[in-house]
């Protein structure tokens, strides 16, 4: 597997701003930055990408499920912490996952 240099994503340690306060209270919890961390080291090249046997180092963490379409904080919460909802991406295939998102 060949190796990326992993410095410059320093950007993320930034509070994050998001249009709705109440997944920016998610998004800046310490569990939420660890888990992020811990995901991106362990899956350090873009999914979607790599599917299309292209080698692109990620950079984002997306939730396949949106945390906040859970109904209760637990469940939020839940979703927002399953490793299994995450997945690593650069930022072109994150923007357009979320694009088509919106046309849905």
């Amino acid at each position: 597997m060949p190796t990326i240099n992993r410095n410059r994503i320093h950007h993320k340690e930034l509070p994050y701003r998001h249009d709705n306060d109440k997944s920016s209270m998610f998004y800046n919890t310490i569990q939420w930055r660890n888990l992020r961390n811990y995901y991106i080291r362990r899956h350090p090249l873009c999914e979607i990408c790599l599917s299309k046997d292209i080698v692109k180092p990620a950079e984002e963490v997306h939730h396949r499920v949106p945390f906040m379409s859970g109904k209760t904080y637990e469940e939020r919460y839940n979703l927002l912490t399953d490793e299994d909802n995450l997945m690593s991406l650069c930022k072109e295939c994150h923007d357009e996952v979320h694009r088509k998102m919106k046309r849905n």
